[in-house]
């Protein structure tokens, strides 16, 4: 039998559905689109059915210098709005499909958007849940963004019952049991990050890691047993019956996502790369649960089993402190204010976040800002210990004097002034500013971009070689060059050198 041709308007358009087919191919979805396939009387880019659910999806390409949503979202709506009167017994979703940035993206669609219940994803977060499919499988990935995307959870309404130890430490209790890798996978989810604008802390999944542990759980050998837990934490619905002392049986409904992992994703999603399904069958993993912890909490028990125990990428480190926002620790505060520039893209370049990649780096600068008194203890930037919009506006107005007092070598290719050298000595430079202004704390909001100009004018002649770039590669010779930026401003500001 011949297979019916799919046509499309656009090679986006198929992009998308290629996308969609990896699910349909793994008898996960029913799906239909294409520029000849319509419903209740309009031409729809793409459609699928999961389970009682049928996601409607429209495409947007830039097709114009200013980017108008409303067409898609009027069609949806529309689509939508018929089908609920015709088909009342399913629930439909819709989602627009961008190949642009979110930035491109006008206010005012995004809330028209979500005032008719409708999703605008980006083409980044299609090839996020792509590379879900190809490092787990298009079973869990679908999970995973249903969740996301829609809070939505599979529940098939049973129950699991596994004996369970309860302990209390520091006023949390901690449940320990074991259960087969095969039972626990379909129950875990992962928060994991997409983008540094949401709470989530869980690196992306490593397809090559989850391959090479694997291979070694296929040898069904003694050294590959896994003897660290799995760290979990439980959402509602869970419950614990004691039998005998803080020896009890632990009741787990079967619904995706009630388990949140924060330690130990690799290990326990390596069971899905197996050939050999047995193993992941009858392979009892050893779990540990919180219970209804805060994403914040989560955050802070990743970071610290992630840190003190196996080394995490140190710029993840600092993005992970971000998220503790009820803490006055210079640390977190530092990376909350970096993060802002990196959310605005004030930066022509990426800010390396510790899952993103970038050429500056989210640790170095938090470092600078800290090592320097800008944030923390001499706390120069700060009203309060958590004071965090001070210092941004401070440093948003003192950047602007540095990007407009070195227009060339900011544009430049391999900047100095952007790198992350070369940021650091200028925190330098802010911190003797600072001092020499000798301005109030309460006055800092009334600084602007020109206060900062006058200091900086001395300097506009400086060449910023590739040589002095190398010698910014130590401290000592950032140092060196901070005392001849110095010397400079201080045939104007007398003074200023031995600050």
């Amino acid at each position: 039998m011949a297979t019916t041709r799919v046509r499309f308007h656009t090679a986006f358009e198929q992009k998308i559905y290629s996308f969609l087919e990896k699910f349909a191919q793994a008898d996960q979805i029913a799906l239909s689109g294409g520029a000849d396939f319509f419903l209740f009387g309009h031409q729809i880019d793409a459609a699928f059915e999961y389970q009682n659910y049928r996601v409607v999806i429209e495409c947007k390409e830039k097709d114009a210098p200013v980017i108008s949503l409303l067409e898609p979202i009027n069609k949806l709506s529309s689509v939508i709005a018929e089908a609920r009167r015709a088909e009342p017994h399913k629930t439909y979703l819709g989602v627009i499909v961008v190949n642009f940035d979110w930035a491109e993206i006008k206010p005012e669609d995004v809330q028209k958007a979500n005032s008719q219940g409708l999703k605008i994803w980006t083409a980044e977060r299609v090839r996020f849940y792509d590379k879900l499919i190809d490092a787990l499988n298009p079973e869990l990935a679908l999970l995973s963004l249903f969740k996301d995307e829609f809070g939505i959870t599979r529940d098939t309404g049973r129950v699991i019952s596994v004996p369970a130890i309860k302990t209390t430490r520091f006023g949390k209790d901690l449940l320990t049991f074991e259960l087969e890798a095969s039972k626990l996978m379909p129950l875990a989810y992962v928060f994991r990050l997409a983008d540094p604008h949401t709470e989530a802390y869980q690196r992306m999944i490593d397809k090559d890691r989850l391959m090479e542990i694997a291979a070694e759980l296929s040898k069904e050998k003694l050294e590959v047993n896994f003897p660290n837990n799995i760290i979990v934490s439980f959402e509602e619905g869970v419950r614990w019956e004691p039998t005998d002392g803080n020896v009890g049986i632990l009741q787990i409904p079967e619904r995706y996502g009630i388990a949140w992992v924060i330690d130990g994703q690799h290990r326990l999603y390596s069971f899905c790369k197996l050939q050999n399904k047995e193993i992941a069958e009858n392979f009892k993993l050893i779990v540990t649960a919180f219970q209804n912890l805060t994403k914040a909490e989560q955050a802070t028990v990743f970071r610290t089993v992630n840190n003190k125990q196996k080394k995490i990428n140190a710029n993840l480190v600092d993005f992970l402190l971000s998220k503790e926002v009820a803490t006055d620790d210079p640390r977190s505060i530092a990376a909350r204010v970096i993060i802002r520039f990196h959310e605005e893209k004030f930066f022509d370049y990426e800010i390396d976040c510790g899952f993103n990649g970038g050429l500056l780096k989210l640790s170095s600068l938090c470092s600078g800002l800290v090592r320097h008194g800008l944030i923390g203890r001499s706390k120069l930037l700060q009203k309060t210990p958590k004071d965090e919009s001070t210092p941004y506006h401070v440093l948003k107005q003192y950047l602007l004097a540095v990007k407009e007092t070195f227009p060339t070598n900011w544009k430049k290719e391999n900047s100095f002034v952007q790198s992350n050298a070369g940021l650091n000595i200028f925190f330098a430079l802010l911190k003797k500013i600072i001092r020499h202004m000798g301005i109030p704390k309460e006055r800092l909001d009334e600084l602007r971009q020109r206060d900062f100009e006058k200091y900086l004018e001395p300097l506009k002649l400086t060449k910023f070689t590739d040589e002095l770039k190398k010698f910014a590669a130590t401290e000592s010779g950032r140092a060196a060059i901070v005392k001849m930026l110095s010397g400079k401003i201080e045939q104007k500001f007398k003074g200023f050198a031995e600050l």
